[in-house]
């Protein structure tokens, strides 16, 4: 057994998205720990390929039955890993399957409490549970429950990559987050689940290591061509797993070599430098910024913001 974990979640039908995201790790990551795939509904025979390439398998037991908050049910299996087994690791890193992993993820290990990213336009805990200005009579009413307990205006995390040092893990905090996915019903799945759990106790993570795509857009307006981060994690509507996609090619190559996966021979993975993360999580947030309402309303202030037209040469070139 390694010091640390990474972990993915699929069901029968994400069985390709999971090979995929071990490959990206193992050859652009050098991922040097364990991995381990959270198996939902899967049949033996299925995870056999897992168990053969040496990746460990966790069989969840479903803690729901159909959808959850307008997702499948089946990322109620995430809530597992705050059980006391996975103690045995220092730290875990949490990855969906939508995602392609472009270099190493080794910095992350070092990460203390738990941290994630920001959500689509820095969602505030409030959208995690009602999106719409005009609630429902049930909507409001959640609403008001929610305010007796939480700042709805605070900013919210995505789930989807998720680091956390395993001292966090309690002998309660599985049945905690059963409790509030029970008692605290609303959108966003098992992501609203954890805003609540982890209320003000989560520290956000540089951009670079969750970069969202919608639709095959970003909101940093950044060029598919031009993206250059650690993490990219696509959301909804042209996954990288359809033609049409400009990173297919990318996944799909991915997903040939997955069959090359050796655990007792680790590629060394594409490194960052402190500062080459510093600088594109900087460059990712400034183009997000320089695409909000904020800078149309006070132009005289993004005026003077040309640090972007600096920035703006990354977009052209790489660091090393």
């Amino acid at each position: 057994m390694k010091k640390n974990l990474l972990v993915t979640l699929a069901n029968e039908k994400y069985l390709e998205q999971a090979k995929q995201l071990f490959s990206s790790v193992y050859f652009n990551a050098g991922w040097k720990g364990d991995y381990m795939l959270l198996a939902h509904n899967i049949p033996e025979e299925k995870l056999k390929w897992f168990r053969d390439k040496g990746i460990l398998i966790k069989e969840c037991k479903p803690l729901v039955d159909g959808d959850f908050g307008m997702m499948n049910g089946v990322v109620t299996s995430k809530f597992y890993l705050f059980t006391p087994e996975f103690k045995k690791w220092d730290t875990i890193i949490y990855l969906d399957g939508d995602i392609i992993v472009w270099g190493s993820l080794d910095k992350l290990t070092k990460e203390k409490g738990f941290s994630a990213s920001s959500d689509m336009s820095n969602m505030r805990l409030r959208q995690h549970f009602v999106k719409k200005s005009n609630p429902t009579p049930e909507e409001h009413k959640l609403i008001e429950r929610l305010r007796q307990n939480y700042d709805l205006s605070v900013q919210g995390f995505n789930s989807g990559v998720m680091v956390f040092n395993t001292k966090i893990i309690n002998d309660n905090s599985f049945d905690i987050l059963l409790k509030l996915s029970k008692e605290y019903e609303g959108k966003n799945g098992d992501q609203r689940v954890f805003n609540l759990f982890f209320y003000k106790k989560w520290k956000k993570l540089p951009s670079v290591y969750n970069f969202l795509v919608f639709g095959g857009k970003n909101q940093s307006q950044i060029k598919p061509k031009n993206v250059k981060v650690i993490v990219q994690h696509f959301l909804c509507d042209e996954r990288p797993w359809e033609k049409m996609n400009y990173f297919h090619e990318e996944w799909k190559k991915n997903l040939e070599r997955a069959e090359n996966i050796d655990l007792n021979r680790i590629p060394k993975g594409k490194k960052w430098s402190h500062l080459k993360i510093f600088l594109y999580s900087s460059y990712i947030d400034l183009k997000k910024f320089r695409y909000t309402k904020f800078p149309r309303k006070y132009p005289k202030i993004f005026k003077f913001m040309k640090i972007i037209k600096i920035i703006d040469l990354l977009d052209r070139k790489d660091l090393k």
